[in-house]
């Protein structure tokens, strides 16, 4: 995180469906293959926050199977 200020960067918040998509179709038309965003459950498991502001995430749209109760506590994309 620290490393994405320093060079004038945020970690994205996808708040709604249109973002997401959004998000999605760059990603894929410049063929990145995972995204790092600034959601995590680190300080409580399946309490998903957003890592700069520690607000509470209201829209996720996770891939079947997810969100698991695993021990990640990272979202990608």
């Amino acid at each position: 995180m620290r490393y994405c200020r320093e060079h004038g960067g945020h970690l994205v918040h996808v708040d709604s469906a249109q973002e997401n998509n959004y998000i999605n179709y760059y990603a894929v038309a410049l063929t990145y293959e995972m995204l790092w965003i600034g959601l995590t459950d680190l300080m409580a498991e399946n309490q998903y926050m957003w890592i700069d502001d520690i607000s509470e995430a209201h829209f996720t749209d996770w891939a079947q199977g997810q969100s698991n109760g695993g021990l990640e506590d990272c979202i990608l994309l």
